[in-house]
């Protein structure tokens, strides 16, 4: 994984995993918005665990706007209290190897719901993670106050639905980026019964792999 100082790291555990998140309550989703986030993985290869959790990497170097760094670390330490009561919280420790920029990990469950969701996402199968349900839930329209950001989120979320869905939509853009990464001539027809992204990587997906 390509950790960057003030950059989040955005893959498929980003973009498929990591919303999902939000299942388990508002208060979680506030907190983890209002910290920088590095980068999100299904595993740490340096902490062995032997169940499917989401590893998130967040800067406790990097504040975001409103707040002083030691306004920052205070309430990052004040998250911490609160979610070590959660029952989705499995662990948390101080991340190294990676910049000198301070960072931490926090490790968490998925929502039980979806008991084999990561088995399905690192395998690729994106089409059964989640119900229709679900996703409209998850990846649905969003609001927001800046107009700039909303019309940008949202059309991150219509083209995911869109895989996730395995709409017939999504082929052309999926067909285009076969034809450049394997130089192969394949008709829309040809992938109908396909998932419309690659599989996951490793090395893209698991800290310090």
């Amino acid at each position: 994984m390509n950790i960057q100082s003030g950059k989040l790291y955005e893959n498929r555990t980003w973009k498929y995993l990591y919303p999902c998140l939000v299942l388990h309550g508002d208060v979680l989703k506030k907190y983890l918005d209002s910290f920088f986030k590095l980068g999100v993985g299904v595993a740490d290869f340096n902490h062995t665990s032997t169940e499917r959790n989401i590893n998130i990497l967040i800067s406790t170097s990097i504040h975001l706007p409103g707040s002083s760094i030691p306004q920052y670390r205070m309430r990052f330490a004040k998250f911490l209290d609160w979610l070590k009561s959660q029952y989705y919280y499995v662990d948390d420790y101080v991340f190294t190897g990676i910049g000198e920029e301070e960072k931490h990990m926090i490790v968490l469950k998925v929502p039980s719901k979806y008991p084999d969701i990561i088995d399905k996402f690192i395998i690729g199968k994106y089409s059964e993670m989640y119900t229709k349900k679900d996703i409209l839930q998850i990846f649905g329209h969003k609001t927001y106050t800046n107009k700039d950001v909303e019309k940008k989120v949202n059309g991150k979320n219509a083209d995911i639905r869109d895989i996730l869905n395995r709409n017939v939509s999504s082929i052309p853009t999926f067909q285009k980026k076969l034809i450049e990464e394997f130089d192969v001539q394949l008709r829309v027809g040809d992938l109908l019964e396909h998932e419309q992204d690659f599989p996951p990587l490793p090395k893209e997906e698991i800290f310090n792999s």
